[in-house]
């Protein structure tokens, strides 16, 4: 799923029009597991960091079902 979604990242800030002058795609992720902890993961590049744009960050953020 994060190498999808990565691959998406990078594929949109170097070819999609709208976002290839500014780098500023992102993408989010979701995984749902069996238990009902969900997951979520926003990826994007930071040109700041990365001038050459070779990596894709993301945040990770996990919500625990106390149900």
């Amino acid at each position: 799923m994060l190498l999808q979604a990565a691959s998406v990242v990078r594929f949109a800030n170097g070819f999609l029009g709208p976002y290839k002058a500014n780098k500023d795609f992102i993408a989010v992720a979701a995984y749902i597991g069996a238990s009902g902890d969900t997951e979520r993961f926003i990826l994007f590049q930071d040109k700041d960091r990365d001038p050459e744009l070779r990596r894709v960050c993301y945040i990770f953020h996990m919500i625990v079902d106390v149900c």
